[in-house]
């Protein structure tokens, strides 16, 4: 009997793409293609899955990892690859929490979504290893620390050092400190420059 697959993305060219190449495997019965991770719950609720390839970031409403979270509190049957274009460093450990059973990236992943679909299918959970590596500036996305990747994700986002401090418990000496670090280990010339290159990047997605 073939497996029963939904596909969750907001963009349609990329469902209409991975749902005719699924459809070419007798194994494989894509049940639906949705645009919204909120109807992607719905569906859980009311139609037989089997697995489910949902996108992470969404234009609208919740995302991939919040959904992927509810629909495997309820139907933990239901396995789930969440799939993006964004090297987000957090995205690994929120699927991995959230119960996903596959995470893939969609233009810097070696394996073939296929293969990943194959063996989650089977029972295996398929995770990269580590988040794909970026250049910001002249810095490796691997050269900043957690609280650098704290502080940048507010400052690509337009907070204040004042903001940052009170959203991250950190006095505004301490936020002004891990900023002129972020701009040195970059090179950037301001906050300005560094929030528009590393927003641009996809590496830290406000959440």
């Amino acid at each position: 009997m073939a497996h029963n697959i939904l596909i969750v993305d907001d963009q349609k060219m990329q469902r209409i793409a991975l749902q005719t190449s699924l459809s070419e495997n007798p194994d494989y019965h894509v049940v639906d293609s949705i645009g919204t991770a909120e109807m992607a719950i719905n569906f859980a609720d009311s139609k037989p899955i089997d697995l489910i390839i949902m996108d992470i970031v969404m234009t609208a409403g919740i995302n991939g990892i919040e959904a992927a979270g509810r629909i495997k509190r309820d139907h933990p049957e239901i396995k789930i690859i969440l799939v993006t274009s964004m090297p987000e460093v957090s995205y690994i450990e929120k699927a991995k929490d959230a119960g996903a059973e596959g995470m893939w990236y969609k233009e810097q992943e070696s394996l073939p979504l296929e293969t990943v679909i194959e063996k989650v299918l089977s029972g295996e959970t398929v995770y990269p290893e580590a988040t794909p590596v970026l250049t910001i500036g002249i810095a490796s996305s691997t050269d900043f620390t957690q609280r650098e990747l704290d502080v940048l994700r507010k400052v690509v986002y337009g907070y204040s050092d004042q903001e940052i401090g009170e959203a991250l418990n950190m006095s505004i000496w301490t936020v002004r400190s891990h900023v002129k670090n972020l701009l040195q280990k970059t090179g950037f010339k301001n906050r300005v420059e560094l929030a528009v290159n590393v927003r641009s990047s996809g590496l830290v997605i406000d959440e």
